[in-house]
């Protein structure tokens, strides 16, 4: 697989570059192989399962699915508060790499410290200052799971900066066929489909994963000083500006259920798992392998960002045609429920796209100039939140996105050439 895709890459860099790719892009692309391998079986199946459920509850309870999804992935970067993302940072950087061992375990002793503080203050303002968002029980399978969805990507930020491309690969895989297993064996003991049953299916596979990534990691874990964790402290306390826009772009789905409509929420999700099912694969496998590939190689960020403007001006015309035939293809097999709009087709295709650059310029900004790209984020969000909050209105609320995401990174870019190393 690797040797194929070098030789395939090398056509394909000195085409658009004009130059062979060097000894660190081969590398680049035997992992990214590796990853495009795992990420893409595993999205393959994570997408049936989901237009199957979505067809059997249609968009009322399809969007509730996604409001209790969306409340996870937002609590989750609270559980966090950036520790993934700083781990990743010093742990694949080569000045750090004799405290590798050190900042590995801080960092997970910290987030394990972070999430119990968060749930016990959590559990605290649902049951005695009775800030209710959902019910009794499907606000614990909900933190319940914004635990695990946390220490899932944890530790895949982990397998990530310890290049275990190869092992992640598998273990993506892994965990989405017991997911789909799960899902099936407690669709049948429970004589229904539901989105309780697809919840606590994803549950039972991301703890999968948890647990055989801590059995590879294992031997990394080592003492730590106040020194690892004041470190990783002093880089996420930064983030904290950054995080505020993550979590309330995070929560846009339960607050487009509560202030445009559950229903409305149901078709906008079904839309979004098409186009972004593509620019996600994409995205992850990219930071998988490129974010820690170009912290390694920091000096040449510069190259790199131009290289990478090149590519994705030279892409667009394609990922526009190629999304929006998947999307006009695919819609239908959701249900008559679920109904079809060429503008909503557009709208997601150009948004999936703008976002996709968005994140690589901002993962690149954040290398040298943290405290601009948290900046950004918050800024960002609070603007693309308010328009939800104001039209409440989903085409509105996706052009927004491509306006703000193509603004962003255009400045993004402009910066990261402008600007001086460390600064």
């Amino acid at each position: 697989m690797g040797i194929l895709s070098i030789l395939t890459i090398n056509s394909i860099h000195q085409r658009i570059f004009k130059q062979s790719a060097s000894k660190e892009m081969n590398h680049f692309i035997k992992d990214l192989s590796w990853s495009i391998f795992g990420g893409g079986i595993s999205n393959i199946f994570a997408f049936i399962l989901l237009v199957v459920v979505a067809r059997i509850l249609g968009p009322q309870n399809f969007g509730q699915y996604n409001s209790l999804l969306s409340f996870a992935a937002g609590i989750s970067v609270i559980f966090l508060l950036g520790v993934n993302v700083g781990s990743i940072r010093f742990l694949s950087d080569t000045e750090y790499r004799l405290k590798q061992r050190e900042i590995f375990t801080a960092s997970l002793v910290l987030s394990l410290l972070q999430s119990v503080i968060v749930t016990i203050i959590l559990l605290y303002l649902h049951y005695f200052v009775q800030v209710k968002l959902f019910s009794d029980l499907t606000f614990l399978l909900g933190l319940l799971f914004a635990f695990i969805l946390s220490f899932k990507n944890l530790f895949d930020s982990y397998l990530r900066a310890f290049n275990f491309i190869v092992q992640q690969s598998f273990l993506r895989i892994a965990e989405i066929l017991i997911t789909f297993a799960s899902f099936m064996v407690i669709s049948f003991v429970i004589g229904e489909i539901s989105y309780i049953s697809l919840l606590i299916a994803f549950i039972i596979g991301s703890t999968c994963f948890i647990f055989y990534s801590a059995f590879i990691l294992f031997n990394k874990l080592s003492r730590f000083t106040l020194k690892e964790v004041s470190l990783l402290i002093n880089y996420n306390k930064v983030l904290i500006i950054s995080l505020v826009g993550t979590f309330i772009l995070s929560m846009d789905k339960f607050f487009i259920g509560k202030f445009i409509g559950i229903k409305e929420l149901g078709v906008y999700s079904a839309y979004y798992s098409l186009s972004f099912l593509i620019m996600s694969t994409l995205g992850s496998i990219l930071m998988n392998v490129f974010w820690p590939a170009t912290i390694k190689n920091k000096e040449s960020l510069k190259e790199i960002a131009r290289k990478m403007r090149v590519l994705f001006i030279k892409v667009l015309p394609f990922w526009f045609i190629g999304i929006s035939l998947f999307m006009t293809s695919m819609i239908p097999f959701f249900g008559r429920d679920y109904r079809f709009s060429i503008i909503l087709i557009i709208l997601f295709s150009l948004s999936s796209y703008s976002l996709l650059v968005y994140n690589v310029f901002l993962s690149f900004l954040s290398i040298n100039s943290i405290k601009s790209s948290a900046v950004f984020v918050s800024i960002s969000a609070l603007i693309l939140v308010s328009t939800i909050l104001i039209f409440k209105d989903i085409k509105i609320y996706l052009f927004s996105q491509i306006l703000i995401y193509g603004i962003c990174s255009k400045i993004f870019f402009s910066k990261i050439i402008l600007e001086k190393k460390g600064k």
